[in-house]
């Protein structure tokens, strides 16, 4: 029996009592402080919830080691401040009784159910949390000793997960460098004998499916993965088979974003103005297209880059071989740079999985 199941045992033989936030701790909304009196080279941050600062300032309206919600905007964000900071008028800052409730606590347990306070949002034109919400959230209320060994162990390992994550996070950014500068030279076939450019017009062709899918269609689960030109990930999915392109592989491009895809297995279309292309040659590789479309420095329209200047433009077409040979090059380093991506994941779910394991009673 481990130091916690001893402590749990010892001082909470019948349980743990839940209490409203309200009752255990001070929750009050910040003030507005506009944008051409802070500084950046202010003395406090200014935080509106969220991750980051907005903004710094030469005052403070709130001490050190405060929990802070966001109100409005990414409504129920949970984070946590260890430095004096000013708190603007969308972020709630939580101080709790000492003698009852251990701040770290309540925030790794806040942060833990901060899914229940994003779920609790106000539905309108921008997402809400009410003061009343946060006053009202049920936290648990075990004695000091039991609060403070949480908090030593999740510390620990929020520590050794940060280190792993910088690490691992370092020799992302790396690889991801390495990976353009080779794309980039790789590319680089000027005045290369057996080269020629050709508009990318001329070597794709459509290849959208019969119908795509409607965002009111979107679900958790389902046969086929949906990509949009408005998600850098999956964006959904659906069991729709009209909705998925006939011909693999693809190259997905997103006629508004900055997203240009690559895709070999079978997926649905989504509705955000995604286009479909396939290769329309025997003389090209459609993974060589792809990373050569990357490539390409493409001035956008505002925040769209569209498919009418994209089709114009040139890329080189050396002899099959040589894709192959620049594919296999490139596609060793995008599985080193998921590789290391997957890592850092399984890094922040194993964090979460032990948070989980410990906040439950």
């Amino acid at each position: 029996m481990n130091t916690l199941d001893l402590l749990l045992k010892e001082h909470c033989p019948n349980g743990v009592e839940f209490r409203p936030l309200g009752d255990v701790s001070k929750v009050t909304i910040g003030e507005f402080i506009r944008k051409d009196k802070q500084n950046p080279s202010g003395k406090y941050p200014v935080y509106n919830g969220g991750t980051t600062p907005t903004g710094y300032y030469d005052e403070y309206n709130q001490t050190e080691n405060k929990i802070i919600i966001s109100a409005r905007g990414s409504a129920g964000y949970v984070n946590r401040v260890f430095t004096k900071f000013w708190s603007g008028n969308s972020c709630y800052t939580i101080s709790t009784d000492a003698k009852v409730l251990d701040w770290t606590f309540a925030y790794h347990y806040l942060k833990n159910n901060e899914h229940l306070l994003l779920g609790a949002q106000q539905r309108g034109g921008i997402p809400a949390v009410s003061k009343a919400q946060v006053e009202t959230f049920l936290i648990p209320i075990p004695p000091l000793p039991v609060q403070e060994e949480i908090v030593r162990i999740l510390d620990t390992f929020t520590e050794l997960i940060a280190e792993l994550t910088a690490e691992l996070t370092a020799e992302l950014t790396a690889r991801k460098k390495q990976y353009e500068f080779y794309r980039e030279d790789l590319l680089k076939l000027e005045g290369v004998d057996g080269v020629k450019y050709t508009p990318i017009g001329n070597v794709l062709k459509d290849g959208s499916a019969k119908k795509s899918v409607t965002k009111s269609e979107y679900k958790d689960k389902g046969k086929y993965p949906i990509i949009d030109q408005s998600q850098a990930d999956i964006a959904g999915f659906t069991d729709k088979a009209e909705a998925v392109p006939p011909t693999l592989p693809c190259i997905i491009f997103g006629d508004h974003t900055r997203i240009v895809k690559y895709a070999d297995t079978k997926f649905a279309q989504g509705s955000s103005g995604t286009r479909v292309f396939v290769v329309d040659s025997g003389h090209v590789d459609p993974k060589y297209v792809y990373y050569a479309m990357s490539n390409l420095k493409i001035e956008s329209r505002g925040y769209n880059r569209h498919w009418s200047v994209v089709k114009d433009m040139e890329i080189p077409l050396p002899p099959l071989p040589v894709q192959a040979e620049i594919v296999r090059i490139l596609d060793t380093f995008t599985s080193l740079i998921a590789e290391l991506t997957a890592e850092i994941e399984l890094r922040q779910k194993q964090y979460e999985f032990y948070r989980e394991k410990l906040l439950t009673f």
